[in-house]
């Protein structure tokens, strides 16, 4: 795949998260609205506190257990008819919503297993302001805010004995405007300032004689979303507010599927997010002195040398950590924009996955990405202030996968671990500077890591002996990326200014009791990939205007990619590749 084409995984997974999220599910709550006329104003303004509680203690255990904790405030739901302007605002809000189940006494259980669950269901929702729209409505302005607001989304099962089928999710939505077949022909504004949202779900065993089957975890935190078909001026903010998504998993014996293809674990974070199936005029993103955080973690006892080993086998697990910072989406149908403006200051993003646990693992999947200032479109026309402008600076990002093994003897069998830090990415089909008055400035991506701002995406196993084996059929891929280009044609002066601070790196290493005491096993099939790049322009056409120079690429820091893998037995089937480009065009051949 070339350097400068968009990660097929990422795209895939930003678009799907724009449906996801902008059609998440807090409409089951709300009752039909009441007939309005169309000139109908309405200002929804939301003050205080939400709690949502459902509580479950059984000793010994359960089966079939479904429970669902909802707070929802400024809510409109529309038909097929019209609306005035809009205005909501939650101030000072507080929303909880918490399931809880639990059998444990905090003791352990020589005898086990005992009491464990089968068939639970976790939802907790929580929304501050929410406008859905159907298909021949319409809306004049559409005003959003949530100031000061705190959010929880909290999901937790303790078990103590084997369980099985346990699904719970966890969502956070500040502002949502949901009118996939509407046209908003006026201002769109949404904000969140200081704001905190926290999406958690845990479950949790109580000792070694507890199995877990057919695992799956949603944590999704959302700012401010627009989903629409037509749009003209969208703005979204959010300022000083941090998210964070994590699932856990705490399992003493094993964590395998039964029912299910994978146990799944999935943590996301979006702060503005724009999806339109038509055209748009002016698009504004920013995103100042905010965090998101995203991660997932399966965890268990240290085995080691003396210590009991009670199987601790892992299988069949997905995990996916993301974290999304101003992202536009185009349609398929032929979306034409005119403007798409997209800032992130002093923003830190941190997604990560970790195993520590196991006597053995097989089937892993690991997918750690941060995604900064993306833009997906059909053509971008350039008019007097049109054109696409991408401005990251002050902030961070990291990206990392981790397997690891207290002290004994561990193997591993077929992992995939990919960790991807992306900065200011253009793609669709064509950049034309061709409207009246245009300023002949079609692109420009900033990005500027100086002090202590940078990009780190690692990975990371650890493995010991079972029988000869270490490692076999694993992959690890490492990517940081800043100002991407990937077009069919690209018309207008372009300009790409970076100073960049890249670290992309892998390894592969026995844990310490393997390194100096028993030994490791062989290491067979191993695929490592590390890639730092910026400025990179892939375009099948770059028509030249005016005679002028076109494209200005300026790139300076540092790149450091690298590979490490060791094993005090034998290698077989080993690939590394550790790459640094900058300042690239890739156009492809006349033949």
């Amino acid at each position: 795949m070339p350097i400068g084409s968009p990660k097929p995984a990422l795209a895939k997974r930003v678009d799907t998260m724009h449906k996801y999220l902008t059609t998440t599910a807090v409409s089951f709550v709300l009752a039909a609205s009441p007939a309005l006329a169309d000139e109908t104003d309405i200002d929804q303004i939301l003050y205080g506190v939400q709690n949502a509680l459902n509580a479950v203690y059984a000793a010994d255990g359960g089966v079939d257990i479904d429970q669902t904790a909802t707070n929802a405030g400024n809510i409109i739901s529309r038909g097929p008819d019209s609306l005035d302007d809009i205005y909501q605002s939650a101030r000072g809000v507080g929303q909880t919503a918490t399931n809880y189940v639990n059998s444990t006494d905090g003791l352990y259980d020589p005898e086990g297993p005992f009491d464990g669950f089968e068939n639970v269901t976790q939802a907790a929702t929580n929304v501050l302001n929410s406008l859905s729209m159907d298909s021949g409505a319409s809306v004049e302005t559409i005003r959003q805010r949530a100031r000061f607001t705190d959010q929880e989304a909290a999901n937790a099962v303790f078990y103590d004995g084997d369980s099985i089928n346990i699904d719970q999710t966890a969502i956070n939505a500040a502002n949502l405007v949901n009118a996939p077949t509407t046209e908003l022909t006026e201002d769109v504004s949404q904000r969140m300032r200081g704001g905190s949202q926290l999406a958690t779900n845990d479950a949790i065993g109580d000792d070694y004689f507890d199995d877990l089957d057919d695992v799956v975890q949603s944590a999704t935190n959302v700012a401010n979303s627009v989903s629409a078909m037509d749009v003209d001026d969208v703005r979204q903010s959010i300022r000083g507010s941090d998210q964070r998504a994590i699932n856990t998993i705490e399992v003493y014996d094993d964590l395998r599927v039964t029912d299910l293809d994978l146990n799944v674990q999935e943590a996301v974070n979006a702060a503005n997010l724009i999806s339109i199936t038509g055209d748009g005029d002016d698009l504004r993103q920013r995103s100042v002195f905010s965090e998101q955080v995203a991660y997932n973690m399966i965890l268990g006892p240290d085995v080691y040398p003396g210590n009991p080993d009670h199987g601790d086998v892992v299988e069949d697990v997905a995990q996916t950590a993301t974290n999304v910072t101003n992202s536009v989406s185009g349609g398929e149908g032929g979306t034409i924009i005119d403007t798409i403006g997209q800032r992130s200051l002093f923003l830190v993003q941190r997604a990560g996955n970790l195993v520590d646990m196991g006597d053995s693992i097989t089937g892993l999947t690991q997918d750690a990405t941060n995604a900064a200032n993306i833009a997906q479109f059909n053509d971008l026309g350039v008019g007097t202030f049109g054109g696409a402008r991408q401005w990251w600076s002050g902030g961070y990002q990291t990206a990392t996968n981790v397997v690891a093994f207290g002290l004994g003897d561990a193997a591993v069998y077929d992992l995939a671990q990919a960790a991807t830090n992306v900065i200011n990415s253009l793609s669709g089909d064509d950049i034309n500077d061709s409207a009246p008055g245009g300023t002949g400035v079609a692109v420009s991506q900033v990005v500027d890591m100086s002090g202590l701002s940078g990009q780190l995406a690692g990975n990371f196993v650890s493995f010991g002996s079972e029988d000869g084996d270490g490692l076999t059929d694993v992959t690890q891929a490492a990517t940081n990326a800043a100002n991407l280009i990937t077009l069919d044609e690209l018309r207008g002066v372009t300009v790409q200014d970076a100073y960049v601070q890249q670290v992309a790196g892998n390894v592969a290493v026995p844990n310490l009791a393997s390194f100096f005491i028993a030994g490791s096993g062989d290491i067979v099939n191993l695929d490592q990939s590390a890639v730092n790049a910026v400025n990179v322009i892939s375009a099948n056409e770059l028509p030249d205007i005016l005679g002028a120079t076109d494209i200005s690429q300026t790139a300076s820091g540092f790149q450091l990619s690298t590979n490490i893998a060791a094993t005090t037995a034998s290698v077989s089937g080993v690939t590394q590749a550790a790459t640094n480009v900058a300042n690239s065009i890739g156009m492809p051949s006349d033949s």
